[in-house]
């Protein structure tokens, strides 16, 4: 689809999901039917992480061969509903995202990682937990209509704007779903969620999502300032192999385009003044609690 700004994005085939989508940034459609959770459930309990603190991802606790089966696992059981829901859509950067019990299971709102050139195009989250979920335990927190702001930079040695949930009150809305729903929401979209306050882990898979051809890249900061970056021609793998490197201080070979993005950071009040605006644009039968 060709969304704000002319972005090319993968493309729903039901119009009225595609505009919600547009329009709110995310958008929650059945997704996995009771067997692929079983089975996604029982590669978590093969993974046999001894417990959760905070909150776990397997590419950052696991060897890039052990992420690589758990991906490909996840691949198999997305590739049919996602053929099912979009026109034209790759599938890549697949994992477990668990959710642990307690204060350190929050997760702050925050616009995900870039990994397509959003001036040209966009990229989505396909978010599944395989667990019911609300907001005791975890359910995802979003700013709908924040995808559409100007552009950002967000990497893994980049600046990015995070926002504690007192700072924007009742402007979060919680995104219920039932184990095997997906929710579908756009990567710069301001997202999160509140801590874990029953006593059972909130087990999440996602995947992330392109339109068929376009192509992916990861940002650098290179200075001499904080809007100073080079654009690294990528591929899904770089997320699972490459990041781990640098995360250790190692680097890789890659060239970089040199690109300049004027204050790329994003302020707390110019995102809160435009979330608010785009509450008041969808008015009393937009977006809500799902």
């Amino acid at each position: 689809m060709t969304g704000g700004g002319g972005r090319t994005w993968p493309l729903l085939r039901d119009l009225e999901e595609r505009r919600r989508l547009e329009r709110d940034g995310f958008v929650r459609v059945p997704f996995l039917g009771p067997d692929g959770v079983d089975r996604l459930t029982r590669l978590w309990a093969e993974l046999g992480a001894p417990s959760v603190e905070g909150i776990y991802s397997n590419l950052h606790d696991c060897s890039p061969e052990q992420s690589r089966a758990v991906h490909e696992v996840i691949h198999d059981e997305f590739r049919g509903p996602v053929e099912r829901l979009f026109e034209d859509a790759r599938i890549g950067g697949s994992s477990f995202l668990v959710k642990g019990c307690g204060e350190r299971s929050a997760s702050t709102l925050h616009q995900d990682w870039c990994v397509v050139d959003e001036d040209l195009a966009g990229s989505l989250s396909v978010w599944v937990p395989l667990v019911d979920v609300d907001e005791r335990n975890g359910a995802l927190q979003v700013l709908p209509g924040t995808h559409r702001m100007r552009r950002s930079i967000r990497s893994f040695d980049t600046s990015s704007r995070y926002l504690d949930f007192d700072e924007v009150g009742d402007l979060a809305v919680c995104v219920r779903a039932s184990a095997g729903d997906a929710v579908l929401y756009a990567h710069d979209l301001f997202h999160g969620s509140r801590a874990n306050t029953t006593d059972q882990i909130r087990v999440a898979v996602v995947a992330g999502l392109v339109a068929g051809a376009t192509g992916l890249c990861h940002y650098r900061a290179v200075g001499p300032t904080e809007d100073d970056f080079e654009r690294l021609d990528v591929d899904w793998d770089f997320f699972e192999r490459d990041i781990a490197r640098l995360a250790a201080g190692g680097e890789v070979d890659r060239r970089g385009v040199p690109c300049h993005v004027d204050h790329h950071l994003l302020g707390v009040d110019e995102i809160l003044d435009h979330a608010r605006r785009c509450r008041q644009e969808a008015g009393p039968s937009g977006s809500g609690a799902r």
